[in-house]
This record gives C-alpha cells, sequence and structure tokens, in this order.
C-alpha cells in the first residue's frame, strides 16, 4: 500500500522500476536455455580471371591469323592479389623462355589487376601456333587460359580474308552512328575499302596500309561517318562495298558486300 502523499509522478516511476525488474529477472532464469550458433563460412577459392587476349591493339580469338612478329596480351585479374612472378605465356607447349616475358616486362596497374605482354624475339615460321597463359594470385590458386588455331600465313601466300567481310548495322544511319566494316586476314596487307551506289559509282575510299588498323593480320574494324568522297552525307538507298588487297601496283577484290543507308 503506497502512502497518499506518494505523487502521480513517483507512482508511474515505480510501476516501471518494477516492470524493468521482473524483466531481468526473467532474462536472468532463462539466460542458461540459449544457446549460440556461430558458423563460419569460407569463400571459395577460385582462381585468377585471364582474358580479353589481344594482338598488338586488336583483340584476339582462337581460330586468328596473326603476324609472324607478334605482340601478345592479356588481361588478368584476381581478388585476392597475384602473384606476378607466377605469370607465364607458352607457345605451342614450350614455356616462354625469350622476349619480353624473361625480362618479366608486365605492365603493372594495381595489386589485382594486370596486363602482361609477350613478344617473341624471333620471327615466327607459319604453322599453327597455341597461346597459353597461366597465372597464381596469392592464396595459390592458378588458373589459365589458351587460344588454339592461331595461324602464321608464309611469305609467298597471297592475302585473303579468312571469313566473309561484315558490315554493322546492315540497316544504317550515318548521322546517328557510325557504319563499321570488319573482316580477318590471313597476313598483313595494303587493304582498300570501297563503297559505291547503285550506279556503280564511287561513293567513299579509303586506304588502310600494311600493319595498321585494317591492314592487320587477323580481326580488322573500320567506321565510316557516313561523308561521301564530295564532302556530303550520303544518301538513301542501297550501296556495294568491296575489300581490295594492293600489291605492287596491282589490286585484287578479297571480299564484297552490301548494306542499305536509310536516314
Amino acid at each position: 500500500m503506497l502512502p497518499q502523499n506518494f505523487s502521480k509522478n513517483s507512482r508511474y516511476f515505480l510501476i516501471i522500476f518494477l516492470f524493468l525488474c521482473l524483466v531481468g529477472l526473467r532474462a536472468e532464469a532463462a539466460q542458461d536455455s540459449f544457446t549460440i550458433t556461430i558458423t563460419v563460412v569460407s569463400l571459395p577459392l577460385t582462381p585468377p580471371k585471364i582474358f580479353a587476349f589481344q594482338h598488338g591493339y586488336q583483340k584476339l580469338f582462337s581460330g586468328d591469323a596473326i603476324s609472324d612478329q607478334p605482340e601478345f596480351s592479356v588481361k588478368i585479374t584476381d581478388d585476392y592479389g597475384l602473384e606476378l612472378k607466377s605469370i607465364y605465356f607458352y607457345l605451342n607447349g614450350q614455356k616462354v623462355t625469350d622476349g619480353t616475358a624473361a625480362n618479366r616486362g608486365y605492365d603493372y596497374f594495381s595489386s589485382t589487376q594486370e596486363r602482361a605482354y609477350y613478344r617473341p624475339k624471333q620471327k615466327l615460321s607459319p604453322g599453327v601456333y597455341t597461346l597459353k597463359v597461366t597465372a597464381r594470385n596469392t592464396r595459390g590458386v592458378e588458373g589459365s587460359a589458351e587460344l588454339t588455331d592461331l595461324m602464321v600465313a608464309a611469305v609467298a601466300e597471297e592475302a585473303k580474308l579468312l571469313a566473309p567481310p561484315l558490315v554493322y548495322p546492315g540497316i544504317a544511319n550515318p548521322e546517328k552512328e557510325p557504319i563499321y566494316f570488319s573482316w580477318k586476314l590471313n597476313k598483313p596487307a595494303r587493304i582498300h575499302l570501297y563503297v559505291y551506289n547503285l550506279a556503280r559509282n564511287l561513293v567513299w575510299e579509303k586506304i588502310y596500309e600494311e600493319g595498321s588498323e585494317g591492314g592487320n593480320a587477323g580481326y580488322n574494324e573500320v567506321l565510316w561517318n557516313g561523308i561521301t568522297v564530295f564532302g556530303r552525307m550520303v544518301e538513301n538507298g542501297v550501296y556495294f562495298y568491296q575489300v581490295v588487297e594492293e600489291k605492287e601496283g596491282t589490286r585484287r577484290v578479297l571480299g564484297r558486300g552490301r548494306f542499305t543507308v536509310f536516314r
């Protein structure tokens, strides 16, 4: 029984105090019944990612043609960091012991992202090659990637396309985006790209020197902004293009195709 002079606020505080005491007693009585389980989950040990092969500044894929003096590069990433000394190139199964890789000439970006380079000291003989790259991260997990059927053409062999040339987009609006042409060469060559209208009149021409983009062994991609030889934007219509090799003053058509312009 509370005294009559006990204030209303004091009663509220007393009630809260008694409630907290009751909760504390219940928690103390029940603490032996609690079981805490801690589960430690270990992350999987994934190998480094090896990708984005290049031949010079060109993307490189299995089946591509390469020059007899190639410069290979590859991108390597890993969340735990890489051991630089673990990065190796293999050419036809043989670990590289010459050229850039022997001197550890790797272009360093960060502890988890590298681009490694390799260029053989000697010219490669004509034939088919397999390129393999291995790397290990700081946790000791090794990864690898390889490209197969890389072709080095004989010097005397004629330049040719390894697949029909392509144009993108097939229905183009050069006012909004360029027109892209691509082709694969078996060896470096001096290339002319011609665009004609339906009347077979020349609309545009571009020359790509041997060894440059457009004249490289392997994949080439070039673009046209739609401006004709007359300095005007190309008109709507159907157009034809030719990929032509020039050698010692003689020109030879390697491939052709067509596309549509609709602005």
